[in-house]
């Protein structure tokens, strides 16, 4: 950039020939995301994707986290409270229960993180009956 003077709004501005490091980020292309290319679930249940957030302040009933499950073909979410990450797998477990036998379907893979977990590899670990 030159010295020459430029207008923003009402403030004149001067810009010397060195761009600062957030104006030289600001200023980078990015490139749109491919349509087509992602992986997505072809039936209910193929992959589920959950992740825990954490509340700054406990609620009511004590919570402090809240545990999601989103399912990728039908989108459709579920939400639990939890008082400990520790609940997180008891929580897992009564809800793949429960979806599985109102939908008579499977869960196939789970993706927490954007780190997929194929379900029979934690069958040996005694994770899933």
């Amino acid at each position: 950039m030159n010295s020459q003077k430029l207008f923003l709004g009402h403030l004149k501005v001067s810009c010397s020939d060195e761009v600062c490091p957030g104006c030289f980020l600001g200023k980078h292309h990015q490139d749109p995301f491919l349509k087509g290319k992602a992986s997505r679930a072809t039936i209910p249940l193929e992959l589920v994707h959950s992740d825990i957030m954490i509340f700054l302040n406990h609620s009511f009933s004590g919570a402090k986290y809240a545990l999601t499950f989103i399912d990728d073909f039908s989108c459709q979410s579920w939400v639990y409270f939890l008082k400990y990450k520790s609940e997180f797998l008891a929580t897992f477990k009564t809800f793949k229960a429960l979806i599985e036998k109102k939908s008579s379907l499977s869960i196939n893979n789970l993706c927490i993180d954007n780190v997929w977990y194929v379900l029979y590899l934690f069958a040996w670990k005694g994770v899933v009956a």
